[in-house]
């Protein structure tokens, strides 16, 4: 990286780039609020994102596997015991 370019990455607010699609009604959207504030629809962005907060899940992906096991044999058991019902 080139003395410029190690500049240029100083004086940036915001380091990480971001790269997704939109559908057309969204992006004219943003368009819109964009040129309403007399922002960038990176910063229209960047103000939606500001206002979420991080909700960690209840249980772990190891006990969520766990329960989905119980319940499927726990549903088996139940199937057997109306099939005998029958």
């Amino acid at each position: 990286m080139d003395e410029k370019q190690k500049q240029y990455e100083k004086k940036r607010k915001n380091g990480v780039a971001l790269n997704f699609r939109v559908s057309d009604r969204i992006s004219k959207t943003l368009d819109m609020i964009a040129e309403q504030k007399g922002i960038s629809r990176s910063e229209v962005c960047r103000q939606q994102l500001e206002g979420l907060v991080y909700q960690p899940p209840l249980f772990s992906k190891e006990d969520s596997e766990q329960m989905k096991y119980d319940l499927k044999k726990i549903g088996n058991n139940m199937n057997q015991a109306t099939k005998k019902l029958e």
